[in-house]
Formats: structure tokens, C-alpha cells, sequence
């Protein structure tokens, strides 16, 4: 699955709660600026050789049944120098060819069928048409305004987790709260969003302290 978005849009976030909700381990991968197919794994041959990032998350977390993201699949360079980052992804994205891929690193052929693998990007264009083939694409709508109520509820989880702190220290924001997040933020990043919930975050800390 590939979700197409705006930047700042949540897609990231979304994903990291699906496999947080489903219990399962998690690896976010950048794919902005990827010249080559190490992704998928690097030759035992050199001194810094390491396993795919899939099978890295296998190991890390003892499942075999984790969620890779691939982020920004759109950003990666189109380059064959050393190895296509996008067709070193193909035979995951394939079942039967996942469950016997020789792993670089290892030099042996192991069994990757059981990860789920997604993907975020601002378009579509930048896919190559085998990848798109594999994949649901899926457009992620815009937040607005609208959706504060539980995107805050999430965005204050995230920044008490960030930090740290049981989340009950930090209850819903109030009506009043809504409406000054409402005059700064009308909708759009999610980024956005958070930095003015921080700052609410902030508000508070900085009364409570004067009380």
C-alpha cells in the first residue's frame, strides 16, 4: 500500500499507528536521495556490510511479521550505478519471490514473506510503473480544522510519549484552547498543527508554574 499526500499530510504518522494499533514492530526508511540498492542489503564482501532493512527488523525485533515504511518511495534516484533501490524493492513486494531472498550480507537465502511493506509519497510521479503495479495507491485527504478533536487527542500522545511522560499529565485541549489552534491553523500540515499544540502544551506549564 502507498499513501499519496501533501507533505505534512500525516501519512508517516498513520502508518506508525496502524502498526502500533496491530501490535507489530515498525521500521520508518527513508528513501529520499537513494542512489543505489543498499536498502535491500550490502555485500559481505565490504567492511561495513549489513542485512536488508526488512531483515534488520526481523532481528531487532524477533518478529518475522513486522511493517517496513518505505518514505518519500518518490525521492529515491533512478540511478543503476549500484543497484536500483527500486528494483532491489520489487521481489519484496512479491510473495513467493520474498520467501527465498538471498540476503547480500549473509550470503544465504532468507524468508521475508511475512513483512508488510508501505509506502508514502507526496505524488505518484517519481514511481516507476513496476512498483505502482504492486502496490494499492491510496490518497490521503487533507486535514482541516475540523479534525483537530482527535488529531490533537494523538499528536498530545505522540509528544508525551516523545518526552517521556504519562499522558495522563496532559488532558485534552480545552474549548478555549480549540479556538486559538483554530485562528493559526486552518487545516493543511500536521506539522503545523503539533508546533501549536506544543505551544499550548507550553502555555500551560508556564501557568501552572505562576499559580
Amino acid at each position: 500500500m502507498c499513501l499519496v499526500g501533501k507533505p505534512g499530510s500525516g501519512k508517516t504518522a498513520l502508518l506508525r499507528a496502524i502498526a502500533a494499533q496491530l501490535d507489530l514492530p515498525c521500521e520508518v526508511f527513508s528513501m529520499a536521495g537513494m542512489a543505489d540498492g543498499s536498502a535491500m542489503g550490502t555485500s559481505a564482501q565490504w567492511a561495513t556490510s549489513r542485512p536488508s532493512v526488512p531483515l534488520q527488523l526481523v532481528q531487532r525485533s524477533g518478529f518475522a511479521n513486522g511493517l517496513v515504511v518505505w518514505d518519500e518511495i518518490e525521492k529515491a534516484s533512478d540511478s543503476r550505478h549500484n543497484g536500483s533501490a527500486f528494483d532491489a524493492l520489487l521481489p519484496m513486494l512479491e510473495r513467493s519471490q520474498a520467501q527465498a531472498i538471498r540476503d547480500p550480507a549473509l550470503e544465504v537465502a532468507v524468508d521475508l514473506s511475512w513483512i508488510s511493506h508501505f509506502a508514502t509519497a507526496n505524488s505518484v510521479e517519481g514511481i516507476p510503473a513496476p512498483l505502482r503495479d504492486r502496490m494499492r495507491i491510496i490518497k490521503m485527504p487533507e486535514p482541516t480544522w475540523q479534525h483537530i478533536g482527535p488529531l490533537s487527542k494523538q499528536i498530545i500522545r505522540d509528544i508525551a510519549r516523545d518526552r517521556g511522560i504519562d499522558e495522563r499529565w496532559y488532558p485534552p485541549l480545552a474549548d478555549d484552547e480549540v479556538d486559538v489552534i483554530k485562528e493559526v491553523w486552518p487545516g493543511g500540515s500536521l506539522r503545523k498543527l503539533r508546533r501549536g499544540i506544543e505551544g499550548t502544551l507550553a502555555a500551560r506549564e508556564a501557568f501552572m508554574g505562576q499559580a
